[in-house]
């Protein structure tokens, strides 16, 4: 497994993958902005979003999902509050 962690100056968003190499699979935690380089890494690993997930509900957490459902189709998950 590899983290990889992204901290977006706009709006102070952090965004972390989690990739299972192996498995061709990947995970994003909070996108609260997606940015050029993360979308670069799913691709340039050939890797599949399985799922999404959202911790909480601020914007500054899931102002990305939208991009990533455009190009992925990944399950959604997200605390209930």
């Amino acid at each position: 497994m590899k983290v990889y962690f992204n901290l977006s100056l706009e709006g102070f968003s952090n965004c972390y993958v989690v990739t299972n190499p192996e498995k061709k699979a990947a995970i994003i935690i909070d996108p609260g902005t997606v940015t050029k380089e993360i979308l670069l890494q799913i691709e340039r690993e050939q890797l599949n979003l399985e799922a999404v997930l959202i911790t909480h509900n601020h914007e500054s957490h899931l102002k990305g999902l939208a991009t990533l459902r455009k190009i992925y189709t990944p399950k959604i998950y997200a605390a209930d509050y």
